[in-house]
């Protein structure tokens, strides 16, 4: 398996599973950027080509057009990388959400595996059944803390793999706590007896 490391990764901390977003995410940038880039031709097309014959006026719209092409182009890829740019991280100590909010704003969360209460999965709409993706809520123990994301592929398998993962790791330490009582019992009794 691949190792992966991210900013504020602590010493002796691995990453057992990356929550990502679906392949849909670049579909819907793909799609967002057409009709926006389409936008420009049909105004051309279907109103100026028809009402406005003068070279003035094709001129400054060939003008705006390309500066409207250049933004939602712009536009679209800044949404896309803020898509692409979250996901979600759960190591064997904590989990971190890393959020993409704009081009150079970025917003990270974390929470102790102890502290994670729920998780649940949602899909909604046609797309979302038909492609299995929708949105994943993780809630911590003091509920004011809900990581979210969306566009996740199969959400309520992911919750399940989540919550199985964090019982897991209660029941290894469970174990262990209850070892060490053993062993500290053993060891009263052994030095002053019955």
């Amino acid at each position: 398996m691949k190792k992966v490391c991210f900013p504020g990764q602590k010493k002796g901390e691995e990453v057992y599973f990356v929550l990502k977003k679906h392949w849909i995410v670049h579909v819907v940038a793909i799609i967002r950027l057409l009709i926006l880039s389409i936008a420009p031709f049909l105004i051309y097309y279907l109103v100026i080509n028809r009402f406005l014959f003068e070279v003035f006026f094709y001129n400054s719209f060939l003008a705006m057009g390309f500066v409207y092409l250049a933004l939602s182009v712009q536009y679209s890829f800044v949404k896309w990388f803020n898509d692409v740019l979250d996901f979600i991280l759960i190591t064997n100590q904590r989990l971190v959400d890393i959020t993409q909010i704009t081009l150079f704003h970025r917003n990270t969360s974390e929470a102790r595996l102890e502290h994670i209460q729920d998780a649940s999965g949602e899909i909604k709409g046609f797309f979302g059944t038909i492609f299995d993706y929708g949105n994943l809520h993780i809630r911590t123990a003091n509920d004011a803390s809900v990581f979210d994301l969306d566009y996740v592929p199969a959400p309520t398998d992911q919750a399940s793999r989540i919550i199985d993962f964090i019982r897991e790791g209660k029941i290894d330490e469970i174990k262990a706590i209850n070892d060490i009582k053993s062993r500290v019992s053993r060891a009263f009794y052994g030095i002053f007896g019955k």
